[in-house]
């Protein structure tokens, strides 16, 4: 009973472990970079947005980062020497889709050689930049599919997901 009751007890443990997602994110800083907690900050978008990120989706996270760094104790400025820049990029992957119909009739449809689907990912980088040394001292990159629970819908998941990346700073 009791090896019984300890293997259901793993098995639990394993399942909640495997559901709790994370999102991609890498960061990289020069010489381990803090920011002070009463820095001035600039916040600036990279303007060239792909036509596939919903411009709804960049108010949300531009609110979220003028949030999250007023929150730490930043000041949000436009004279300032620390310039955040927040840019987006998307990419289309392909993926086969032929593994999971292996059989020539798979439900009585016919085998289909091409089957194949595109799968779209967005990438959010949060840099900091110095305007005065002219170097990035900080960088934060993460990514996206259209309709994860990291999409930026709502200014809510916006705020957890540049919370996320900035909590590593």
């Amino acid at each position: 009973m009791k090896f019984h009751s300890l293997v259901l007890n793993f098995l639990c443990l394993s399942i909640i472990v495997a559901c709790n997602t994370g999102p991609y994110l890498k960061t990289n800083a020069i010489e381990a970079f803090d920011l002070p907690l009463d820095a001035s900050l600039n916040i600036k978008i990279d303007r060239d947005i792909p036509a596939k990120v919903d411009p709804i989706f960049v108010d949300f996270i531009k609110q979220a980062v003028k949030q999250n760094l007023s929150d730490r104790g930043n000041l949000i400025s436009d004279e300032a020497n620390l310039v955040i820049n927040i840019s987006l990029s998307s990419d289309e992957f392909i993926r086969d889709e032929g593994h999971y119909y292996r059989y020539p009739y798979y439900y009585r449809s016919p085998y289909d050689f091409d089957r194949i689907r595109s799968i779209d990912e967005f990438y959010l980088r949060i840099s900091i930049f110095d305007v005065e040394a002219d170097q990035t001292l900080w960088t934060g990159l993460t990514r996206w599919r259209p309709g994860s629970v990291f999409e930026p819908s709502s200014i809510d998941k916006a705020e957890n997901l540049v919370g996320l990346i900035l909590e590593t700073i």
